[in-house]
């Protein structure tokens, strides 16, 4: 088992435990909120089992029918696990909203309680998969903070509550947290839709990749510069680049190559061409294939 699948594996154990807490205490408290936040957590139950199959099956190596690879997989989980957030989230707006006009007593002291474990098991959860780097592993990142702020909130409402009756604000606490919840997947799915899309990377810029490369001795011209990421982790490169006449092929790709590399492109196709005069013109240039 990989370092990636070991992360999310604890992450899914940690929800698991967590879950049945949720639903025991939820009802136990008469609290939406809590129950709200119970159908979340179960919906990221499902999310981190398809999440460590597909990561499973993101690992494998290429073959004919994907020269690429399989990294793709880990794409199609955080849309996937983005749908079943926005699904969860639809239901608990069709819990909470009918309590904005039929106000039901809650049991505050208990919701301290449960909100109190739920900073320490999703704060620990957070803390496991933060440390991944593909965008399926961002996503549960930030479910993980949505959690965790879910539960801050809950433990805020809930300490007013008990000083205040205000039974209205339980209901309201969790479409705050549905919000939340609908921002956060937005915001997810348009970066999965980026990299589906081939866009270049949010982190690249095309220009300072032109000028990386035509800072290189020999480059004379770089054009048809194309950049994509497989998963939101690997980016990869084409283009193609023009070279004078005394410069090494070999070298020249070499130390482009290396320079990519620093700015966490590690695969690069570069076609190269040297610029050679005509005999009879001096004025005439022509492109001369490598």
């Amino acid at each position: 088992m990989s370092k990636k699948q070991f992360r999310i594996l604890v992450t899914l154990v940690i929800n698991l435990v967590f879950v049945v807490i949720e639903f025991i205490g939820g009802f136990l408290t008469n609290s939406v909120a809590i129950i709200s936040d119970a159908i979340h957590d179960t919906g990221d139950v499902v999310v981190l089992t398809g999440s460590l199959f597909f990561e499973k099956a993101a690992e494998k190596e290429a073959d004919k029918e994907h020269t690429f690879g399989h990294q793709r997989f880990s794409l199609v989980a955080s849309v996937l696990s983005s749908l079943v957030l926005m699904s969860g989230g639809v239901f608990i707006l069709t819990r909470a909203i009918p309590r904005l006009f039929n106000v039901e007593e809650v049991h505050p002291t208990g919701m301290v309680y449960i909100a109190i474990l739920g900073v320490i098991f999703n704060g620990a959860a957070f803390f496991v998969v933060r440390q991944g780097t593909t965008i399926n592993e961002k996503v549960l990142t930030w479910h993980m903070i949505e959690d965790v702020g879910g539960w801050v909130m809950v433990l805020l409402g809930a300490t007013v509550i008990s000083f205040t009756e205000w039974y209205i604000l339980d209901p309201i606490l969790s479409i705050l947290f549905t919000i939340s919840i609908f921002t956060g997947v937005t915001i997810n799915l348009r970066k999965a839709l980026r990299i589906f899309m081939q866009g270049v990377p949010v982190h690249i810029e095309v220009d300072d990749i032109r000028k990386l490369a035509m800072d290189v001795s020999g480059v004379l011209d770089i054009h048809d510069v194309h950049i994509w990421s497989m998963d939101g982790d690997e980016d990869i490169m084409s283009a193609h680049i023009v070279y004078g006449s005394d410069v090494d092929p070999f070298l020249l790709r070499n130390e482009i190559k290396e320079k990519l590399k620093s700015v966490h492109i590690e695969h690069a196709t570069l076609e190269l061409a040297r610029m050679t005069l005509f005999m009879n013109s001096p004025w005439h240039l022509r492109l001369k294939p490598y």
